[in-house]
Formats: C-alpha cells, sequence, structure tokens
C-alpha cells in the first residue's frame, strides 16, 4: 500500500507471493506442485541419524526434527573447461549449479558417547531416507 505520493507504507505477503512459480522466473520447473507429503517420518529420520554419529551415545537433550527445503547442488563445469582433461581442473574450472529443491528434515541431535560430546545436524530427504547433509 502506498500514500499520495507514491510512498511505501505497508506491504501484504500475499501480494508478494503473487504469481510465485510461474512465469520466466521460474527457472525449476520442478517447484510447481512441490510434494509436501514426507514418506519417510520424523523419528525414523532421527533414529538413521542416531546410528551413523553416535550409536552408542546417550541424549543430552531430545533430538529435534523441522521440516525444510534445501537445494539441491550440483557441481559442474564452468564454462570454457568442458573439455579440459580432469587432471587440469582447478577451482575456477567448477562451479556450483542449483538444480531442484527437495523436502527433508533438519535433525538436530546433542548426545554423549562416553566421553565425546556429540552434537551433530544432519539433513535427511522425507522422500527416501538418504542424507543429504552431515
Amino acid at each position: 500500500m502506498t500514500d499520495t505520493h507514491g510512498n511505501l507504507l505497508s506491504t501484504s505477503a500475499s501480494e508478494r507471493r503473487a504469481g510465485l512459480s510461474q512465469g520466466p522466473a521460474n527457472e525449476l520447473a520442478n517447484t510447481r506442485g512441490f510434494d509436501v507429503e514426507p514418506a519417510i517420518a520424523a523419528q525414523a529420520a532421527i533414529d538413521a541419524v542416531v546410528r551413523a554419529t553416535a550409536p552408542r551415545g546417550l541424549h543430552r537433550n531430545a533430538p529435534r526434527s523441522e521440516p525444510v527445503i534445501p537445494p539441491i547442488v550440483t557441481r559442474v563445469r564452468a564454462a570454457g573447461a568442458e573439455t579440459k582433461p580432469e587432471a587440469r581442473l582447478n577451482a575456477l574450472d567448477r562451479e556450483d549449479r542449483i538444480t531442484g529443491y527437495e523436502l527433508a528434515w533438519l535433525i538436530k541431535t546433542r548426545m554423549v558417547d562416553g566421553s565425546k560430546l556429540v552434537f551433530r545436524d544432519a539433513i535427511v530427504s522425507v522422500k527416501d531416507g538418504r542424507t543429504l547433509a552431515l
């Protein structure tokens, strides 16, 4: 909303979201009709992270989970390095590209394993339970 001089007085979230995921601004077609139904329960994701990080660990705090939508990042060869031999590639010959998004669980565990603290945040796919980041 603006006043008579065109100064911004307030905005509405619904106005900012109009047309979201439509038109030329949406380069990732897979965000249209994004599936938000988890196939993997939060507790199953918590159990998998605990098994992977400290199966004998004792929880200092109850593990927590929350849904997140992280980007899927793929490392690709930069323009001009497509035909360069693998052994000659350097840091500038590669770039990260966002190729999609995936619904996931952010799992936070705070454990102790013997005398070692094991504080771990992990991102686990809700589609198939694979660890996206640990």
